[in-house]
C-alpha cells in the first residue's frame, strides 16, 4: 500500500503546516478511501445507532445517560492527545500520526479528512459500548445513547469551526480554543479537547 508522493512529503516533513486543497494518502483507490470520510456519515451512523439502542434501552435514566456524554469527552480528549498525536519519534511513528490524524493538521478543510471514518467512530463507539455494558450493566444502552449524541455533537461542533466563521459566544469560544491546537507543530501539544475544552483546563494542557 504505498503513500502517494505528497504523503510521503509529509511524512518526511512533519503534516503540521496547514494549507488549502485536497490531500491523497495512497496510490491505491480503495485503500485510499477506506481513510477517508464524509461530512454526512457520522449523522447518518447516530441516526441509526440511535434507533437500535432506543429499542433496547428499558428507560432514559439521567445518571447513565450523563454518565454516556462523559465518557465520549474524556475518550475524545484521550484519544487526540495521545493516540493521534502519538508521542515516539521517528519514520514509523510520523507515519502513523499522519494517516490516523495529522492529514487534518496539513489540510484542515479537506471535505474527505475532516470527519472520522467509520472505522475510527466503529472502534471508539465500540470501546464506550464495553465500558458502559461493564458500569451499567442492563442500563448500558442508554450511556451509550449519550455517547453516540455526544459523538455527533463533537462531529457537528468540528465541522462547523472548519466551514463557518458564524456563532455566539460559546461557538466562538470552542473555534478559538480548537484553532490554537492547529497553530503549528507548537500548537499541536495542547488544546485537545475539541466538543470540550474542560480536560485541557482541568489538566492545564
Amino acid at each position: 500500500m504505498p503513500l502517494t508522493a505528497e504523503a510521503e512529503q509529509l511524512v518526511r516533513e512533519g503534516a503540521l503546516r496547514p494549507s488549502r486543497g485536497s490531500l491523497r494518502l495512497f496510490e491505491s483507490r480503495w485503500t485510499d478511501g477506506f481513510w477517508a470520510s464524509r461530512p454526512w456519515l457520522p449523522f447518518l451512523l447516530g441516526g441509526l445507532l440511535t434507533g437500535w439502542l432506543i429499542e433496547r434501552a428499558p428507560a432514559l435514566t439521567w445518571a447513565p445517560l450523563v454518565a454516556g456524554v462523559g465518557g465520549w469527552v474524556v475518550l475524545e480528549y484521550l484519544m487526540h492527545r495521545f493516540f493521534f498525536h502519538l508521542p515516539l519519534r521517528g519514520r514509523v511513528a510520523a507515519g502513523f500520526r499522519l494517516l490516523v490524524h495529522e492529514h487534518h493538521h496539513a489540510r484542515p478543510w479537506d471535505e474527505r479528512r475532516l470527519a472520522a471514518t467509520w472505522w475510527q467512530a466503529g472502534l471508539a463507539l465500540a470501546l464506550l459500548t464495553a465500558f458502559a455494558r461493564a458500569a451499567f450493566q442492563e442500563r448500558w444502552a442508554v450511556a451509550m445513547l449519550g455517547s453516540t449524541w455526544a459523538y455527533v455533537a463533537y462531529e457537528a461542533i468540528h465541522h462547523r469551526i472548519h466551514h463557518d466563521t458564524e456563532g455566539g459566544r460559546l461557538m466562538r469560544a470552542l473555534r478559538s480554543h480548537h484553532l490554537r491546537h492547529h497553530h503549528g507543530p507548537e500548537g499541536a501539544k495542547g488544546s485537545f479537547g475539541i466538543s470540550s475544552p474542560v480536560l485541557d483546563w482541568v489538566l492545564r494542557s
